[in-house]
C-alpha cells in the first residue's frame, strides 16, 4: 500500500547511484531537480538506506492499520446512517 511518491523513494534506496530521472514517476517527475538535490548520494550510506527502508516499512504498516480501522469504523457507523 505504498503511494507513488513513497514507491519512488523506496526504489531509490537499493541503488543509491540511480538518478531520480530514471526512477521518478507521476507527480515526482516534476520534482526531478529537487529530488536530485535531496538524494545527493555523496553522504548517503548503506546505513542510511537501511534506516530509511525501516522507516518506509513502518509507514506501510501504519497505512495498513489505518485501512483496517477505517473498515471497522464504517461497520460501527452503519446503524446510525439513514
Amino acid at each position: 500500500m505504498v503511494s507513488n511518491d513513497l514507491g519512488a523513494v523506496r526504489q531509490s534506496i537499493a541503488p543509491p547511484s540511480c538518478p531520480p530521472s530514471v526512477i521518478a514517476r507521476g507527480v515526482m517527475r516534476r520534482k526531478i531537480t529537487r529530488l536530485e538535490e535531496a538524494l545527493d548520494c555523496s553522504f548517503f550510506t548503506l546505513e542510511h538506506a537501511f534506516v530509511l527502508s525501516m522507516m518506509l516499512d513502518n509507514i506501510d504498516h501504519y497505512t495498513a492499520q489505518i485501512a483496517v480501522l477505517d473498515e471497522k469504523i464504517a461497520v460501527l457507523c452503519e446503524p446510525y446512517e439513514r
